[in-house]
């Protein structure tokens, strides 16, 4: 004969009540969570004084900058700091962006070596073998015909290539670029950005 069940277990219109489980795993943190379930980070993180003056010898500037143009994610590539420093336009960022994607993504594809890699890779610079045929074509077509673009922007088409390959793709600041530089140059600043307005109108970037 099977046991009465519990009072507990019953409710008031006499359906069985399934018992409470306990449920497994480590206690739920306390905490305002966002709707996906994730806690709230504080919005407030602590930053380095030493970070901030980094930031600002990058962008040539004091220190007393508003703390918004000193924590803009794009202060921290070669390209942001060109923008932000007003040596570049809009157009002639965002075609820089563009074609160091491009670039990257041929890197990546050739396997080739990485610029900033502490181990030697054994890139050889020629598709891999898990790599679409066409996929590998299209990439090394659009790259070429970037190079190509670039050499023929002007009178320093090789130093162009060279600037646009150290910025846009290697994202590696040339030392006269830097905004601690005493001295100008005005041939480099001349072969860049004559090669990413060559850019922007290969890629139909909108003009402002």
């Amino acid at each position: 004969m099977t046991p009465p069940a519990p009072a507990s277990a019953v409710t008031a219109s006499g359906a069985r009540k399934a018992p409470s489980r306990r449920r497994a795993g480590r206690p739920r943190k306390a905490g305002v969570r966002h709707a996906c379930g994730q806690l709230v980070q504080a919005a407030d993180a602590a930053i380095l004084p030493q970070a901030l003056e980094r930031r600002a010898d990058l962008l040539g500037a004091p220190v007393s900058l508003p703390m918004a143009q000193l924590l803009d994610q794009r202060a921290g590539q070669p390209l942001g700091q060109l923008l932000l420093r007003g040596r570049l336009t809009q157009r002639q960022h965002d075609a820089g962006q563009a074609v160091g994607g491009l670039w990257r993504a041929w890197l990546s594809l050739a396997e080739a070596p990485k610029p900033h890699a502490y181990v030697p890779e054994s890139g050889s610079g020629v598709a891999r073998p898990d790599v679409d045929p066409d996929r590998w074509a299209r990439t090394e077509d659009r790259l070429a015909q970037a190079r190509a673009l670039i050499r023929a922007s002007g009178p320093h088409g090789l130093l162009a290539l060279t600037l646009v390959e150290s910025l846009c793709a290697d994202e590696v600041m040339p030392r006269r670029f830097e905004a601690t530089w005493a001295g100008d140059w005005p041939q480099g600043w001349a072969a860049l950005t004559t090669a990413l307005d060559a850019l922007a109108d290969h890629y139909r970037i909108p003009r402002n």
